[in-house]
């Protein structure tokens, strides 16, 4: 009864003009409360690693800062100011003051099993979703980069001294304009024809993220700005374009084997911390200097697992291996007391592992 009652709809429709096709549509209204925690778990002080883009320029090579770095949000702060430690005091938390969302939702796409080739079956799914009065928490280091790009936008979230120094960032939970995804989900899948040495089939499941966008409200509390998430990491999240996972079955009687490879696309990261090590290389704005952004590669895991299944005693043996190629995760130099995305990368190192499952 916190936030009253509401009536969502939902229409969706399926058919199959033909055998082997599938054609399917859906339009849906969504509504969702914040939940106890977003609004009265209270809130505390975080300090993270987070980069001041408003950090001054050592330009006469004293070591000392001594311009400003001219962007629009930074223009009250003194170019002497120099971010003196890593890490910022910023508040995180609960807010009381969450307001639900509210959204719309349009999917479509199709199911084909060809007669025409027994075993293969795809799937593809177009979904745009859009929310309204979104409820998140915003990175520390995102409101940074959004006020100091734009002037406005997020810097009543910042409070500074008359040095410059950031002395409090509110990074609690709060309502923004709204966010827009959209995208391709599919799946294909092929069994092939029995053989003399068993069963064999490859399922390939992937997904395309076209649009990933947070409009939030602007500074002067009337306008909106939209702000794109695609295909950068923010530290302990990434918006990646592509997602795909690969795998190959084989059974054969009571033996199974898998062969699996996951693939996560190479994402961008912003360039704050000074000169990100050497590591930029990329020109986001146009100006011919790479040096906005760095690359984050992609990255494929390869994980493998064999079992034997013992009829007598209704008993699985698992044998396999994940990462066996041992792939570390990418360097992050925007993560949090990590040097990866642990949200979207595995953690290091080689995980050899042995299941033994019994049905009583």
């Amino acid at each position: 009864d916190t936030f009253g009652n509401t009536t969502n709809s939902k229409v969706g429709i399926e058919w199959q003009p033909i055998d082997d096709l599938l054609l399917r549509a859906t339009w849906s209204e969504g509504f969702r409360a914040p939940s106890i925690s977003e609004l009265f778990a209270g809130q505390g002080d975080s300090f993270p690693t987070i980069t001041d883009p408003c950090n001054g320029l050592d330009t006469d090579g004293d070591g000392l800062a001594d311009t400003n770095p001219g962007l629009p949000g930074c223009g009250g702060v003194p170019g002497t100011y120099f971010q003196a430690k890593a890490q910022i005091r910023i508040t995180v938390g609960s807010n009381p003051n969450l307001t639900p969302e509210t959204s719309d939702s349009v999917t479509f796409g199709f199911v084909y099993s060809p007669s025409w080739l027994d075993g293969l079956d795809i799937t593809v799914d177009y979904y745009n979703i859009e929310l309204d009065n979104t409820i998140t928490t915003l990175g520390p280091q995102t409101i940074l980069n959004t006020c100091s790009n734009t002037g406005t936008t997020l810097c009543n979230l910042i409070q500074r001294d008359s040095l410059g120094i950031v002395r409090d960032l509110l990074a609690a939970g709060t309502n923004i304009g709204g966010t827009e995804v959209e995208g391709v989900d599919f799946l294909v899948s092929y069994s092939f024809p029995e053989t003399d040495w068993g069963f064999f089939r490859v399922v390939w499941d992937g997904a395309y993220q076209g649009k990933n966008e947070d409009t939030v409200l602007s500074n002067d509390g009337v306008s909106f700005t939209t702000v794109s998430n695609l295909g950068f990491n923010l530290g302990d999240g990434a918006f990646t374009r592509w997602k795909s996972n690969l795998d190959l079955n084989w059974s054969y009687g009571d033996w199974e084997a898998t062969w699996g490879m996951q693939y996560i696309h190479a994402t961008a990261e912003s360039c704050a911390i000074p000169a990100a090590f050497g590591f930029c290389n990329l020109d986001f704005d146009g100006d011919g200097d790479p040096s906005d952004a760095r690359q984050i590669g992609g990255t494929t895991y390869h994980d493998a697992q064999v079992s034997y299944f013992l009829s007598e005693y209704d008993t699985r043996l698992t044998v396999g291996v994940q990462n066996i190629g041992d792939k570390n995760p990418p360097l992050s130099t925007t993560a949090f007391a990590n040097s990866f995305n642990v949200a979207d990368y595995r953690t290091p190192g080689r995980f050899p592992y042995v299941r033994v499952t019994v049905d009583f």
